[in-house]
């Protein structure tokens, strides 16, 4: 048995192998530039007469044991070994984790069911596994991929990790459903600087791109990117039911008990052709309006400023948080679903800060919701073995309806249409079953599924883990089967039919400079943009003062009692004409995500 098997270092560890002790498996070397061989003991050469193709030949600065095996530590002497862990039962158990009890074990002195032959230590034999480091990132969100940045069905997404040591490897698996299995080795090195090492499934092929027609100069790093509307994952029908599955494997001792991650999300996809203005104004423009604010001012991080950098009070859509995650934080697992139905969403999202709340709404936007669906603590989460995902989603719907939406002054007519039903099955057991409001008011773009680890607390603890397994498929409900499922998803229904299903929407053109007006002489409303301390202080980024939490306190309050005081205003100025009530509230919470 031995025979087949790659070398085995034993180390002894008081952790996860219950009945046993947890061997480390080389599972191959990483080789230096330069080097090559097994142990990456042999240096290539310009000449190929100067190649050692030997099995036994090595360069000088291989060192052995006397007996010819490499010291641990000087296993790989010129890369990095990747080892992959598994347990030696003791005598008398079995299993992953060696917790389960063989036949015969107790009160038989150790011997199989028919009182025979000793039961011995099993060692759970393992596949080798070729490791190849994907080196290849892309930001897909702003950059067109090229075939050979896909892996599979997914691009790497790698932030705030440069020197540090992190990586993300793929090999082959037959066991694996989709053929690949995934290792994330995450180690973040700056306190405090949010981070990530994921696979996305949102990208656009350039060869894609270009047989559409669109245009190649509009890909600039000073115009808000539309890349992401044009990802397929996305354009998936929103009335259907979506099915992912995955399998993943952590190993206790390799994940923190601490810290914040996100290990599964959905995201949304902004547009940033939607502006908001301080008066409570959303409206759509064309592209072409959109690139023509950014190239006579400024468009940064969802403020649109003029060429000097001053706040004019307009807004554009851009970025946002997971209407869906699985999220670890500070011990515990927790599935979050989110919901926004406005139509201008900002960046920002809304949460309560600590997890202790299931269900929470925004005391400024009480149209975005947060809910807790599940949760399960650090030491019941089963460890050490490959667990299966299946989820069932069924996304919420959103519409418009600006003849509900429009009192108080804020004109955004985005409306929740119907509920989500999520279903998640962990090991084939049943974990969620839960009917609520989960998506974004997107155009009925569907959220795209990413995975890996994001670190958005900053935290600098290293995360090892495994996946593999990745499946996607839709299901319309269309066989006779599923009579039940189609009336389930027909009750999800929770405004009322025939209202803000017709998608109407609110569009501006760009006149000349900064002036806006409706194409057609009719509106819910008109954008204003002008120069103001108001508009200034709106848009003050808080977050480099963040470590001082009372400074921020104040400013935040002190810009809502001003722009409450506008508010007061222009309601007095109201009584004069028809223009109505306004309301200039904003989001400061900070970005999650």
């Amino acid at each position: 048995m031995f025979s087949s098997m790659w070398i085995v270092i034993l180390i002894l560890f008081q952790g996860h192998c219950g009945q046993g002790v947890e061997q480390e498996e080389l599972v191959g070397c990483d080789c230096n530039p330069g080097l090559t061989g097994k142990h990456c003991q042999t240096e290539l050469f310009t000449h190929m007469e100067d190649y050692q193709t030997s099995s036994g030949s090595q360069s000088s600065s291989g060192s052995q044991t006397s007996s010819g095996s490499p010291h641990k530590d000087e296993v790989c002497n010129g890369g990095t070994a990747s080892y992959e862990r598994s347990c030696v039962c003791n005598v008398g158990f079995t299993g992953e984790h060696c917790d389960t009890m063989l036949l015969g074990a107790e009160g038989s002195g150790g011997r199989d069911e028919q009182g025979g032959r000793p039961i011995q230590a099993e060692v759970v034999e393992r596949k080798k596994l070729s490791w190849k480091g994907t080196t290849k990132q892309v930001d897909p969100y702003n950059e067109l991929v090229d075939r050979g940045n896909v892996i599979r069905n997914f691009v790497k997404v790698s932030t705030g990790l440069k020197n540090s040591g992190s990586s993300l490897k793929v090999a082959k698996d037959a066991e694996s459903a989709d053929g690949f299995q995934y290792k994330f080795d995450f180690q973040p090195t700056t306190p405090g600087k949010k981070s990530r090492l994921e696979l996305s499934t949102c990208y656009v092929l350039k060869s894609d791109y270009e047989k559409a027609g669109h245009d190649i100069n509009r890909l600039r790093d000073d115009v808000p990117s539309m890349l992401q509307h044009l990802c397929p994952v996305v354009s998936m029908p929103v009335e259907a039911i979506h099915k992912y599955t995955y399998q993943l494997r952590i190993m206790k001792r390799d994940f923190p008990d601490k810290g914040s991650y996100i290990l599964t999300q959905w995201h949304g996809t902004s547009d940033g052709k939607i502006l908001r203005d301080d008066n409570g104004c959303v409206s759509r423009i064309r592209d072409e309006d959109l690139v023509s604010l950014c190239e006579d001012g400024v468009c940064n991080k969802g403020r649109i400023l003029t060429e000097n950098e001053e706040a004019i009070g307009l807004r554009y859509e851009q970025g946002g948080y997971p209407p869906l995650s699985f999220h670890f934080k500070d011990g515990t697992f927790y599935v979050i679903a989110r919901s926004d139905e406005r139509e201008f969403i900002a960046k920002s999202g809304c949460h309560p800060g600590t997890f202790d709340k299931d269900h929470f709404h925004c005391p400024l936007h009480p149209r975005q919701q947060y809910h807790v669906i599940w949760k399960k603590k650090l030491n019941d989460f089963p460890f050490g073995q490959w667990n299966s995902f299946t989820w069932k989603i069924k996304w919420s719907e959103y519409g418009n309806d600006y003849s509900t939406q429009t009192n108080g002054g804020e004109h955004d007519g985005g409306v929740l249409l119907s509920n989500a039903w999520i279903r998640l099955w962990i090991n084939s057991k049943l974990e969620i079953d839960w009917k609520g409001p989960c998506g974004r008011n997107d155009d009925g773009r569907v959220p795209y599924f990413k995975m890996g680890i994001y670190n958005p607390s900053g935290s600098i603890e290293p995360i090892l883990f495994r996946t593999r397994g990745f499946g996607y498929s839709y299901d319309l409900l269309e066989r006779e089967d599923e009579a039940e499922e189609r009336e389930q998803v027909a009750n999800l229904r929770v405004y009322p039919r025939g209202s803000g299903d017709d998608k109407e929407r609110n569009f501006n053109e760009l006149k000349f400079g900064l002036e806006f007006g409706n194409p057609d002489g009719a509106g819910v409303c008109t954008l204003e943009a002008e120069s103001s301390q108001l508009a200034t202080i709106a848009g003050v980024k808080y977050s480099p003062i963040k470590n001082n939490k009372q400074i921020r306190t104040i400013l935040r309050a002190m810009a809502q009692v001003i722009m409450e005081q506008q508010q007061r205003i222009k309601e007095l100025e109201s009584k004069h004409s028809d223009v109505g009530d306004v309301d200039v509230g904003d989001d400061y919470d900070e970005e999650m995500d």
